[in-house]
């Protein structure tokens, strides 16, 4: 149950029931030495801080059943190499990646709910996409410095300073009806080109704000 092992600094090795379908809140909270985490095919959620600072775990993917992460799950989990997530995941809460260093593969096109600084220093694609009528919060992509295309999907909702100080972004393709709030690209000193759609009109100063890409 909720914080279950929290904080047993001894653990090395983990094997999750197959039958179980949640990882509570901070089952494994603060494991620092934990290595190797195996978790079951029917899991549909993540709990609160359920991994959170687990430095060395070892994990390369997720079930296919996995809906829900939320806040603080894997933050500061640095191991998580290469790490996959599932087509099906819809949600993903606040700083639940945050400083994983970890993804080398693509956002699935199920997500549609991504939390503020959910992914920050976190993402090791040279591509973003974020699909269509995906509400993406403040700040959620802040640091990712190895992206170097962001590609929008229509109706996608993008908070204050989604992508700020993504320092190696280059080009942004935004589809129609992409609605950006204020300094989503506050800091992309390296931002080239930005392609709009022919709809899109509303473009402020203050969403462009303190680019300086030649």
């Amino acid at each position: 149950g909720t914080y279950a092992f929290n904080g047993c600094t001894a653990l090395k090795k983990a094997n999750l029931p197959k039958e179980m379908t949640n990882v509570p809140a901070y089952m494994f909270n603060n494991c620092q030495y934990l290595d190797t985490m195996a978790i079951g095919d029917k899991i549909e959620t993540v709990g609160d801080y359920a991994f959170y600072q687990c430095y060395r775990m070892k994990m390369k993917s997720l079930p296919s059943t996995l809906r829900t992460i939320n806040q603080y799950a894997f933050c500061n989990c640095d191991s998580l190499h290469e790490f996959t997530l599932p087509e099906g995941l819809t949600s993903v809460g606040q700083y639940a990646f945050a400083y994983s260093n970890c993804f080398h593969t693509p956002i699935p096109s199920t997500l549609k709910t991504i939390g503020t600084h959910a992914f920050e220093n976190a993402f090791k694609l040279d591509t973003i996409r974020i699909v269509g009528s995906a509400n993406v919060a403040g700040q959620a992509f802040v640091n990712c410095n190895e992206a170097t295309t962001l590609i929008i999907e229509e109706r996608a909702t993008i908070g204050n300073n989604a992508f700020q100080n993504c320092a190696a972004l280059d080009s942004v393709v935004i589809s129609e009806n992409v609605s950006l709030g204020t300094t989503v690209f506050n800091g992309c000193t390296n931002l080239r080109y930005i392609e709009f759609p022919t709809t899109y009109y509303t473009c402020t100063g203050q969403q462009l704000s303190n680019i300086t890409g030649g």
